[in-house]
């Protein structure tokens, strides 16, 4: 019974914990190693107390080591934000790219594809405008434990979660800054501007019909983010909670076709 509630308290502890009671244990048990091999010709006794306490050292930091292990087999690799697109059109009338997702097969001769970032600009004359796309994010309401519990601790866990598309770039020449400008729209939602240094570029992909693909990737807003302390004296876990908010930003990934 001692031995799982150990294990059970071991559990709680934050990667970074592990990680210090590790290192530690284990410079201990090089020190008494040392000591050990320093007496071995002076006092028998404090050699073999030494070498027993290092070997429990070892020990003590091997099982800090394999419950990071075990954390790191646990832990799902996270896909971000990966999706299938048809082909997009470009209505002639309104020269609009529109990308709907779409899951098709694969095919034959696929080309050669990359994807491009791109930093949206302007979002911050479109702040309602971009948080009126958010949904509820569940997280948000989860106590400081439980993200502690999930190793979701020193992290942003925003408010809001965002739609990835579907995802329209419309060229707006009649914009008083720039004649080349192009806008962003998600779910219709009118979020910013294609950055002016790159909307040659993105045309030249329209006209070319070289793009596969777009998604956007939106966050900021409200968030909270759990950090985890020990207090040694009272050998518990101590967590602390920081709120605050920052602006919505985005950026579109575009998928194209290699030349």
């Amino acid at each position: 019974m001692k031995n799982k509630n150990k294990e059970k308290r071991i559990e709680k502890h934050s990667n970074g914990l592990l990680r210090f009671l590790k290192i530690l244990f284990l410079v201990i048990a090089i020190l008494c190693l040392v000591l050990a091999a320093l007496f071995t010709t002076i006092e028998i006794g404090v050699t073999v107390f030494n070498i027993i306490l290092g070997a429990l050292m070892i020990m003590l930091s091997n099982k800090y080591k394999r419950e990071l292990s075990r954390r790191k087999e646990m832990t799902p690799t996270r896909i971000k934000h990966k999706q299938t697109y048809e082909e997009p059109i470009l209505e002639a009338q309104r020269e609009t790219l529109s990308t709907v997702p779409e899951s098709r097969e694969k095919e034959p001769n696929i080309p050669e594809t990359k994807t491009e970032r791109h930093k949206i600009a302007g979002t911050s004359f479109k702040q309602n405008d971009i948080e009126s796309l958010g949904e509820e994010n569940e997280c948000y309401s989860w106590t400081k434990k439980e993200l502690v519990e999930l190793h979701m601790d020193e992290e942003n866990i925003y408010r809001l979660n965002f739609p990835d598309g579907p995802v329209e770039i419309i060229p707006e020449p009649e914009n008083k800054y720039a004649k080349s400008a192009m806008k962003v729209l998600v779910n219709g939602v009118h979020i910013g501007y294609i950055k002016k240094g790159s909307c040659t570029h993105v045309k030249k992909l329209i006209d070319e019909n070289r793009i596969i693909g777009i998604y956007a990737d939106i966050s900021g807003g409200k968030y909270k983010r759990v950090y985890v302390d020990y207090d040694d004296i009272e050998d518990k876990e101590i967590y602390d909670i920081e709120r605050d908010k920052t602006d919505y930003f985005a950026s579109i990934y575009i998928t194209i076709k290699e030349r």
